[in-house]
């Protein structure tokens, strides 16, 4: 796994990648841990959230590795991946597709733990 600090909108993030793809991305980190070079994902990643925060792009490109994610978190990002950009669809709703329809707080469990806010939103 490799780890890289970058800044993109103005905020500095820490990213890990694994030989599979993104695996995490966490946001508030200080502009002095910034990585002196970035390795070809990140530099992708770095290009599509900085096109994503002007509003130039909607969805992101890069491989995903879901790896150290639960099944029931796996099946709520998928979920939330078919959310269209700019729409919002409530925790209770996703809880009914993924078969769950009591589910609304575990959901919002799920994602609270997501590894990789925004790029699966």
């Amino acid at each position: 796994m490799e780890t890289v600090y970058f800044t993109s909108g103005g905020h500095t993030c820490r990213v890990s990648f694994s030989d599979f793809g993104l695996c995490g991305l966490y946001w508030g980190y200080k502009k002095h841990m910034l990585s002196p070079s970035l390795p070809d994902m990140a530099k992708v990643l770095k290009k599509e959230l900085d096109e994503y925060i002007d509003g130039t792009r909607k969805e992101f490109t890069l491989p995903l590795d879901l790896e150290g994610v639960t099944d029931f978190q796996f099946q709520v990002f998928e979920q939330l991946l078919l959310i269209p950009y700019g729409e919002t669809v409530s925790y209770g709703e996703v809880a009914k597709r993924v078969g769950k329809p009591k589910g609304a707080q575990a959901v919002g469990q799920a994602v609270q733990r997501n590894p990789i806010g925004i790029i699966v939103p």
